[in-house]
């Protein structure tokens, strides 16, 4: 519970102070606990933003896998997962911030690379293009989906940023665009 309390307090401060007001005092002080009972969970708010996009990316990892091996259409799984992560962005903008920051930070590269990897195994395996679509390469579909992830996250980023009243049209688009992509490897 405590561990979760802390996340939740860090992605609390990120929504409203952004990156800037992250801190190992500003959280255990929101979490309503002592810092150094902090320091037993997270080393430094480079853990708090790691523990958060372990945590996030295992509840996305776990709705995408049961998307895939549930749904036979291939591009209404892909508009599915597209509205189901839009949702919880929109509900939970520090989010972006975090990604900016693996972005920012030479520091948390290996966690974005380690992140971004095994969403595109965990792609390429529920996927399996070559079952029946055209035989692909290991390192091409390597390629093509990490490619596939990098446009995504981008296509949120630009999404979730858009005033409302344009949001609904860069939706249709981007679902056009992934599923565009994929029909190549399908």
């Amino acid at each position: 519970m405590t561990y979760n309390r802390l996340l939740d307090s860090a992605a609390q401060i990120i929504t409203s102070e952004g990156l800037e007001g992250l801190n190992t005092n500003a959280v255990a002080s929101a979490a309503g606990i002592n810092v150094s009972t902090l320091y037993g969970y997270f080393s430094d708010k480079y853990a708090l933003m790691a523990g958060l996009l372990e945590r996030f990316q295992s509840t996305q990892l776990a709705m995408a896998e049961m998307e895939l091996a549930s749904n036979p259409d291939k591009s209404q799984r892909v508009e599915r997962l597209i509205d189901g992560v839009l949702e919880v962005i929109l509900e939970a903008p520090w989010v972006l911030s975090l990604n900016d920051a693996l972005l920012a930070s030479p520091r948390l590269e290996p966690l974005r690379e380690a992140s971004l990897q095994q969403t595109t195994d965990l792609l390429i395996a529920q996927l399996d293009a070559g079952a029946d679509g055209p035989d692909i390469p290991a390192s091409q579909q390597q390629a093509s989906y990490r490619l596939l992830l990098e446009m995504y996250l981008s296509g949120l980023r630009l999404i979730v940023k858009a005033e409302p009243e344009q949001r609904e049209q860069l939706v249709v688009e981007f679902k056009c665009l992934i599923n565009s992509y994929l029909n190549n490897y399908r």
